[in-house]
């Protein structure tokens, strides 16, 4: 008896030590997530973000700028952004992040009706001998849009409204693609993209930005974006 009284009296005291290892530690900081703030909006010029009241990195990002994935922490915060030189927010949205995760925080619209939208990216790495793609519609005029490949009656991705994003597509490298962008409602050619170079492993966003009204920067057309 005096054996098992032992025996029982050490499993305890296994138990208890075991569950002191393993137990989580409250105070350990979470992991931040990965946040890139990119400014598609048309007529707003270079603007500033805020996370509550501090500046982002203390940068201001011109139109069809980014700044690429920086560390965000993953409670509830306020991303704001403002034209250069003003500390008066235009657009604000409260978001939070999960831990680890990887997004894109997209400024877009028009000065006078401007929006920020936040996307999760999707970063694994491409398959061997592919790139990833996707596409996304920031252009003023509220239409559908499909995307080609030059010589393909097919689009990679069809009928992106405005401030839509597409999930990341498998596509083959190549040095001189032309990428198409027509309205969806009629497939008419709106613009288009010339002499694209995608590279293996990488992984890319096609941004449709501006107006077909504008002018200069601000006419529409079509930009890459390489995420990673």
């Amino acid at each position: 008896m005096k054996f098992t009284n032992i025996s029982f009296v050490l499993v305890a005291v296994l138990s208890i030590s075991c569950k002191k290892v393993y137990e989580v530690n409250p105070n350990v900081e979470p992991k931040p997530a990965k946040l890139s703030v990119f400014n598609a909006c048309t007529d707003c010029g270079a603007v500033s973000f805020y996370l509550g009241t501090k500046k982002f990195l203390d940068k201001d990002i011109d139109f069809m700028t980014e700044l690429g994935y920086q560390d965000f922490p993953t409670n509830k915060m306020e991303l704001s952004f403002s034209t250069k030189g003003s500390t008066t927010a235009i657009a604000k949205k409260e978001i939070t992040l999960s831990e680890q995760g990887n997004y894109t925080a997209f400024v877009a619209g028009t000065k006078a009706n401007p929006s920020i939208m936040v996307y999760n990216d999707d970063l694994s790495k491409p398959s061997p001998k592919f790139a990833h793609i996707r596409f996304a519609n920031f252009m003023v005029e509220n239409k559908g849009l499909n995307l080609y490949l030059q010589g393909q009656n097919t689009p990679l991705f069809s009928q992106t409204g405005f401030a839509g994003v597409q999930t990341f597509e498998a596509i083959t490298p190549g040095s001189n693609y032309t990428f198409v962008v027509k309205d969806a409602s009629n497939d008419s050619l709106l613009f288009q993209l010339e002499k694209v170079s995608i590279a293996t492993g990488r992984i890319y966003t096609l941004v449709a930005k501006g107006s077909l009204k504008g002018t200069g920067n601000q006419k529409a057309s079509l930009a890459l974006v390489t995420n990673k």
